[in-house]
């Protein structure tokens, strides 16, 4: 299997992943509220950041190796947006759970953070295997 198809295939389960996440209603913890908001919050970021890098491999793999920076990376942090804010909007149908702002706004930072790991990173290799 060619790598773009595994990475087609992941983005399609991990949309589907969210989906079924938003799905549950109330997803509390039995953890103290402040850490059970924490916890949410990260689990926020975390999805969408594993989203974006599927997406990224996707749309953006030649521009991420030669180190460009392309209208298909716009076009991914619009996906995850476009994403984030129907995931919300889905959440209003479902008991226990609200429509939040935040919640895109942090969902959305995942996706800008793994962009900007996945840069740091590949930077950083290529560095390491130049000066040994």
């Amino acid at each position: 299997m060619k790598k773009r198809t595994f990475y087609i295939l992941m983005f399609i389960f991990w949309l589907g992943a969210i989906f079924f996440f938003s799905s549950i209603p109330d997803l509390k913890s039995s953890l103290p509220s402040i850490y059970d908001f924490i916890f949410r919050k990260i689990a926020h970021f975390t999805e969408y950041f594993v989203l974006a890098f599927f997406a990224l491999k996707i749309f953006t793999y030649e521009e991420l190796k030669n180190k460009k920076f392309d209208h298909n990376v716009l076009f991914v942090f619009l996906i995850i947006f476009l994403y984030a804010s129907s995931d919300e909007f889905h959440q209003l149908f479902v008991s226990g759970r609200h429509f939040a702002i935040r919640d895109i706004l942090i969902d959305f930072s995942g996706a800008v953070g793994c962009y900007l790991s996945l840069r740091f990173l590949d930077k950083n290799i290529l560095w390491f295997k130049k000066n040994g």
